[in-house]
């Protein structure tokens, strides 16, 4: 399930961020979840043996921005959108009425003001879809060196094993979300418009992730597409990667329930 908060400065004209924000916009929702759920994401999630999945996700800000180079700041000058997708429903109800109980909420060092709210349907999911990421994918694997370091290898769209590890961690969420086998369940995902223009380079804290964007065809098992869709494709979901949404042509818009 994904929902669209939409706000806006709340005492200035312009919402200014660092230009790595993911960290603020993370703390965002955090800070607007209850303290039980935001501690049983922080902390406890959904486990798959030595792992843990937090199931959920969000998208960039989206709205009309400047970047300010020597400052190392980006700059909405107006209305921004976010969205943020979970297949947990109880989460986003807590989400979105926390939000709407509120009349000012910091975003970073900025004050913002409640705009909107929107309940985004579920989207038809077929055998094939064509998607559009909201936030960039990134697959990685951790590498040993031969002189013993580990080393982070992050995998590109075109290489054969970035969709089979998305497969693969599909399985687990579903396995850590449901309790159920996922059996021999599998997806595919083909870069439809993907270059290397695509490729960004992301720091969150002191780490350095590669991902990309872009617009891919997603096929095969609808259980395992439907839950990519509200927990993410790929790794870091709750640092604000994997998001997406089905991709319509221009004359098709997706449907919104208010």
């Amino acid at each position: 399930m994904q929902i669209k908060i939409g706000f806006s400065p709340y005492d200035s004209k312009a919402i200014d961020l660092k230009l790595s924000y993911i960290k603020q916009v993370q703390g965002f929702i955090y800070h607007n979840l209850s303290p039980h759920y935001a501690e049983f994401l922080h902390s406890s999630g959904y486990p798959y043996e030595k792992r843990i999945f937090k199931m959920f996700s969000f998208s960039r800000l989206l709205g009309h921005y400047r970047i300010m180079r020597r400052s190392g700041t980006i700059v909405f000058d107006n209305n921004v959108d976010l969205y943020f997708s979970t297949p947990d429903n109880k989460i986003i109800e807590d989400l979105a009425s926390n939000l709407m109980k509120g009349d000012k909420f910091k975003l970073g060092s900025n004050n913002v003001k409640l705009n909107s709210i929107t309940v985004l349907k579920n989207p038809k999911i077929e055998k094939k879809n064509i998607i559009k990421m909201l936030s960039p994918i990134t697959v990685y694997s951790t590498l040993l060196t031969p002189d013993s370091r580990k080393k982070v290898y992050y995998y590109s769209p075109f290489e054969k094993e970035f969709p089979q590890m998305i497969s693969e961690n599909l399985r687990k969420k579903y396995t850590a979300f449901t309790g159920k086998d996922p059996r021999k369940m599998s997806i595919s995902l083909v870069p439809k418009r993907v270059s290397k223009r695509n490729e960004h380079i992301v720091r969150y804290g002191d780490y350095i992730i590669k991902a990309w964007d872009g617009i891919y065809e997603m096929s095969g098992s609808k259980t395992l597409m439907k839950l990519a869709y509200s927990a993410g494709l790929g790794a870091k979901n709750p640092q604000g990667f994997g998001l997406f949404e089905i991709y319509y042509p221009k004359n098709r818009k997706r449907k919104e329930n208010d």
